[in-house]
């Protein structure tokens, strides 16, 4: 196995924190529109609609 030189591990653990920022703000995304779903629905209809839609998000995440 060949050691990494400093400079290798910091642009490894860059990239890896950009990875994560992105899947935490794609997460944060599904939770606020979850949230969403529950703040003065208008309609027992419209939420019932919004919660399926966060439910096939999850689902194709």
């Amino acid at each position: 196995m060949s050691e990494l030189v400093p400079s290798d591990i910091i642009e490894k653990l860059a990239q890896k924190h950009d990875e994560l920022i992105v899947e935490l703000d794609a997460l944060n995304a599904r939770l606020e529109q979850a949230l969403g779903c529950f703040a003065k629905p208008t309609e027992q209809d419209a939420a019932d609609s919004c919660v399926d839609e966060v439910e096939e998000q999850g689902a194709t995440a």
